[in-house]
């Protein structure tokens, strides 16, 4: 007897190898530009800077000494580094593609695959409403990943490495340049700069603040009968041995904890490229490129889990726990992708298809 139960289409899709471009959908709304990166900046401030001034307030029982590292915070350090980390992201995509060798295709270029992925990627910065093309290139690797990199949505560059390009079909690797380009139009590499410039000109300061806190007990160590609760504060810094404090331990736990902030932002940034890609293309062709990702066996081979662009890559070797990690891992990303078809799509979850032989 035959079943009566109606067969999921969705479950039951096949992954063709090759893709089908008029199939792409119009990308999801994304959110102003200078409000997200308004929104982190005070953001990031508050969760980096409060816990400065605590601290200073804590140990120095001087109000007026707190306010003027705050002010010192936020009119000199936070500026000055945010000013630097813009000028490296200006200069990002000349740096990255001298470091990894990036080659740039040419719309002249005879090779098929090559002129294929032109198309892809000019299809899909149509639907994502970029106002141009970004730069695509190729760079020399075994591994299968690809980055996005560049300071605006108008100035930037999608790269796949040479082993996802051989290796992975068409349809996937549809997915995984849609996920690319969603990190360009959600201004991601922009975003990240502005979080890593608030954390470095707080270290700065912070650095600066323990030096302070230095020469503050060496001036006024004959004086100790003039600030309140001196004794004690001078006790606790001599059992801290405060010379090292004073120069290592406050830049050293504020840059800790700002790159715990930093690495939370960044796996958000993933799990919200990967939602981008399934809703230009599919969860299925994304969770399916997810897996082509997880059976590489190359991986980590070129892209180190502490190597400087390891952020940038859609696939990153995880680090030794989950919340210091560039990227959630695959397994997670496959898992939110199911979630995201369900609750999103509104459709049963998917079985992702065992990668080809």
């Amino acid at each position: 007897m035959k079943s009566t139960s109606t067969e999921n289409p969705i479950s039951s899709e096949v992954v063709s190898d090759k893709f089908d471009m008029s199939t792409i959908r119009s990308a999801p709304p994304q959110p102003k530009l200078w409000k997200q990166i308004v929104f982190l900046y005070f953001l990031t401030g508050f969760g980096i800077i409060f816990p400065i001034l605590l601290v200073v307030r804590i140990l120095s029982e001087n109000h007026d000494f707190t306010i003027s590292i705050g002010r010192a915070i936020i009119v000199f350090g936070v500026p000055i580094c945010l000013v630097i980390a813009l000028i490296k992201l200006w200069f990002s995509v000349d740096i990255i593609k001298k470091q990894l060798g990036v080659k740039l295709l040419d719309k002249d270029t005879t090779n098929p695959k090559e002129l294929w992925l032109i198309d892809l990627i000019t299809a899909l910065s149509k639907k994502a409403n970029l106002p141009n093309v970004p730069l695509i290139g190729i760079y020399e690797s075994g591994e299968l990943n690809a980055f996005a990199a560049g300071p605006t949505r108008s100035r930037a560059m999608v790269a796949f490495s040479s082993g996802i390009l051989e290796q992975m079909e068409q349809p996937q690797l549809a997915a995984v340049a849609a996920h690319e380009v969603g990190h360009i139009a959600s201004g991601d590499m922009l975003s990240m700069q502005i979080v890593q410039g608030v954390i470095w000109g707080s270290a700065l300061i912070g650095n600066l603040v323990g030096n302070s806190i230095k020469m503050f007990f060496e001036q006024t160590r004959t004086k100790k009968s003039e600030y309140k609760g001196f004794e004690k504060l001078d006790q606790q810094m001599k059992d801290l041995k405060y010379d090292f404090f004073g120069e290592n331990i406050l830049g050293t736990c504020i840059t800790s904890f700002g790159n715990i902030v930093s690495l939370a932002f960044s796996r958000h940034r993933e799990f919200k490229a990967d939602n981008f890609s399934a809703t230009m293309t599919s969860p299925l062709l994304m969770s399916s490129a997810l897996q082509y990702l997880l059976n590489d066996q190359k991986a980590g081979t070129t892209t180190q889990a502490n190597s400087p662009y390891a952020a940038l890559m859609i696939s990153a070797p995880e680090g030794w726990a989950d919340w210091l990690s560039t990227h959630p891992s695959l397994e997670r990303r496959i898992e939110h992708l199911k979630s995201f078809q369900a609750d999103v799509l509104h459709v049963p979850e998917a079985i992702v298809p065992e990668q080809k032989k």
